[in-house]
């Protein structure tokens, strides 16, 4: 609803809350679109990296953002899946993260080992600071 003031015959019209609410928006898609980026930067990591058996773990990336953003449920889900060797090794996919109060988009890799590749060699960390190296502004890498 807009706030309208006059003086000296003159009538301004100010649409703050509307002004406000395309804001949010836009920043909120602009963060979605970010960790999208990111997560498709981490699937490159991941492969220069040379971290790629089965392909599972690459695969299980996600976004999940405020805008409404959920890209979990396209992910594969646990089993057996042939590795470079050409074993069968089993792959299980963690549960969907919640997104934290107070954030506004998340990346995870749901592979249930991800975590101890991410520590050998780090892809995603490193995806988020090759990105927010692209993004005009600032964000938080967690």
């Amino acid at each position: 609803m807009a706030r309208t003031f006059k003086a000296d015959g003159i009538e301004i019209n100010f649409f703050t809350e509307e002004v406000i609410l395309a804001v949010d928006k836009v920043v909120s898609d602009g963060l979605a679109e970010v960790a999208l980026e990111i997560q498709g930067q981490a699937v490159l990591n991941i492969r220069s990296n040379n971290q790629i058996d089965t392909g599972f773990m690459m695969n299980s990336g996600y976004v999940l953002a405020n805008n409404g953003t959920d890209t979990y449920s396209h992910l594969q889900t646990h089993g057996v899946y042939s590795g470079k060797s050409g074993d069968s090794q089993w792959r299980e996919l963690a549960d969907r993260a919640d997104l934290p109060d107070g954030v506004e988009a998340l990346v995870a890799f749901g592979a249930n080992y991800a975590i101890y590749q991410e520590a050998a060699k780090p892809f995603l960390f490193k995806a988020a600071n090759q990105v927010s190296g692209k993004v005009d502004g600032k964000f938080e890498v967690l």
